[in-house]
């Protein structure tokens, strides 16, 4: 764990992990799927060193459903940028 990697924070506190001075394997239930995952030390060193994720973060989804939510979120930003093409495009005709 390099700490000098973590996202900055303002806190009067900090983290289990960041105290203990090491990642440890978290198990925690998907909110959408309801079963029981692993948060591996590794995933968790991404997550806080690399991806700059918020230090009081954790993983509340597994990847199949994550990768599910994803998808979810892409097709609706799809969908709102087709609107709002067509939308600016009445008021082209229009004005």
């Amino acid at each position: 764990m390099d700490p000098s990697q973590l996202r900055p924070f303002n806190s009067y506190g900090a983290p289990e992990w960041l105290s203990r001075g090491y990642y440890a394997d978290v198990e925690f239930r998907c909110r959408d799927c309801h079963e029981e995952h692993t948060w591996t030390a590794e995933a968790q060193k991404w997550y806080f060193e690399v991806a700059k994720g918020v230090v009081w973060g954790q993983a509340s989804r597994c990847r199949t459903c994550a990768a599910v939510e994803r998808a979810r979120k892409a097709e609706a930003r799809r969908v709102w940028a087709e609107g709002l093409a067509k939308k600016r495009a009445r008021q082209g005709e229009e004005g």
